[in-house]
C-alpha cells in the first residue's frame, strides 16, 4: 500500500470537472486507489460523486491512498491532479 498527504491548491476546490480529471488518471491505472479527507471520510477515484462528497475545499489536507500492482504510479498521479490548479472556460 502507498500513501501520499497532500493540500488542495485549486481555488475552487475538487469539484465535479477536476473530479473528471480524476475519473480519466485513475482509468489508466489497475490499483484501487481512494482519497481520504481530514476527517477520515474515503472516497473511490473512480467515483466522481464520491469524491465531491469529500467536500474538498481550497486548502483542504488529503490522503491518497492506492494498492495493487501499479500503485506507487497510480498514487504519485492522483496525489499531482488532486495539488493542480486548473484552469477551465
Amino acid at each position: 500500500m502507498t500513501e501520499k498527504q497532500g493540500i488542495v491548491h485549486n481555488p475552487r476546490g475538487i469539484h465535479l470537472r477536476p473530479c473528471g480529471e480524476l475519473l480519466k488518471a485513475a482509468q489508466l491505472f489497475k490499483s484501487k486507489i481512494e482519497v481520504i479527507a481530514p476527517d477520515g471520510r474515503c472516497g473511490n477515484v473512480r467515483s466522481a460523486l464520491a469524491i465531491c462528497a469529500l467536500a474538498l475545499v481550497s486548502g483542504s489536507g488529503f490522503t491518497v491512498r492506492a494498492e495493487g500492482e501499479d500503485e506507487e504510479a497510480a498514487c504519485s498521479r492522483i496525489h499531482e491532479l488532486l495539488e493542480s490548479v486548473f484552469d477551465f472556460h
